[in-house]
Parts: C-alpha cells; structure tokens; sequence
C-alpha cells in the first residue's frame, strides 16, 4: 500500500520523505495547473486541497467542488 499525504499547507510538504519530494512537487505542479483550468480567473481565491499518493504512478485526480457540482479530472503521464 501506497503513503498518502494531503497536502493544504505549505508545510504539510514537510511530512514527505525528503527523497520523494521530487515526485510529489512534479505532480502537485500538474494539480495546480488543473486547478488554474478549472478556476480560471479565481484559482488564486479558490480553495485548494490535494492528496499525494506516493504510489510511482504519474497520475493526477483532481476533485473540485465549487458549491454546484464536483469536477473530476484525470491527467495521466507516461
């Protein structure tokens, strides 16, 4: 079983082993470019919460819930 991390401070990054944090920064950077497509104009205003699963795979699931609805989108890297 893969660790798993919920990442909503800056220093919740603190709790990665230090050898992975490569990883987790290279898939919190496609999070918040879904987070910044998803938003647009108000990313910077909308909450943001992520879940790192230290698990070697490359894909990110990103669930938005805005108040209307939950905006599920999966990015997967080769």
């Amino acid at each position: 079983m893969s660790a798993e991390y919920t990442l909503v401070r800056l220093d919740d990054l603190l709790a990665i082993p230090a050898d992975r944090r490569r990883a987790c920064l290279g898939e919190l950077e496609l999070a918040l470019g879904l987070h910044e497509l998803a938003f647009g104009d108000v990313a910077t205003t909308t909450p943001f919460l992520m879940t790192w699963a230290d698990d070697g795979c490359s894909d990110i699931t990103l669930d938005i819930n805005n108040g209307h609805e939950v905006l599920k989108l999966e990015v997967f890297k080769p």
